[in-house]
């Protein structure tokens, strides 16, 4: 299960002694049914994890998608520098035609 470039858990750890159950058969608040032991959620949570593992991405595929919205960002970045110099130059051409059109109207109409 584990891979080079895959941080795995240190399972070598000793964190909770297995021997001592965590939860008690009918120990639970709700007076349901006897909940599972500790080791055989822990169990059933690492079959759904061996499951998923082929899907989980690696740091060469994390590594190939920062490149590729980097060049994207890069691409977005000059097309708003355009278009804000476009917007720039099209506002000074109007403010241009609106300051001679009141001079014009205040000089020559009566």
């Amino acid at each position: 299960m584990t891979s080079d470039n895959i941080v795995p858990f240190p399972a070598n750890k000793k964190i909770l002694d297995k021997s001592v159950p965590l939860f008690h058969k009918g120990s639970g608040n709700s007076g349901g049914p006897p909940t599972m032991e500790l080791h055989e959620r822990v169990s059933k949570i690492e079959a759904k994890m061996d499951a998923a593992f082929p899907t989980f991405a690696t740091k060469e595929d994390i590594a190939n998608l920062r490149g590729d919205f980097h060049k994207e960002f890069v691409g977005i970045y000059k097309e708003i520098n355009a278009q804000t110099w476009k917007f720039i130059g099209f506002s000074a051409v109007v403010a241009s035609a609106l300051v001679s059109a009141v001079y014009y109207i205040s000089r020559h109409l009566p």
